[in-house]
């Protein structure tokens, strides 16, 4: 009787265990850094934060001065004008031509460079943290 309580307390020990374990993996995945992506129109990929505050939307009827964390997404058009395209948060979308012509992006290495414009295509925002 000894040992059957003895075998059933040392499974129980051992479930937490790997109950914990698996608690402590799901919230490491959560606070895992998740970067801003720019893809260069040679298909390359650019994974660091992109550190401009703000981007400038020029449209035929107005200028919109957006907020970086406002927006999740730019694509880049240059065979057409007016037509860069930003998604905002809400699902919006701003049609004209993007102002700014750099791009200012520190990398996953700690690295700050500068993208000029006419090499990226398209630009992935996340939330600042």
């Amino acid at each position: 009787m000894l040992k059957t309580a003895i075998k059933l307390m040392c499974l129980i020990i051992y479930s937490l265990g790997i109950a914990v374990s698996i608690a402590a993996s799901a919230g490491a995945a959560d606070k895992t850094d998740v970067y801003d992506t720019v893809v260069l129109k040679n298909s390359d990929k650019v994974t660091g934060t992109v550190l401009n505050d703000t981007f400038t939307i020029m449209t035929p009827y107005t200028n919109v001065a957006l907020k970086r964390d406002d927006i999740s997404e730019i694509k880049i058009d240059f065979e057409h004008e007016n037509n860069d395209v930003i998604t905002l948060d809400t699902g919006g979308l701003m049609e004209g031509t993007i102002e700014e012509t750099v791009l200012s992006v520190k990398l996953v290495s700690g690295k700050i460079i500068s993208l000029e414009k006419k090499a990226c295509k398209n630009i992935t925002l996340y939330k600042k943290r």
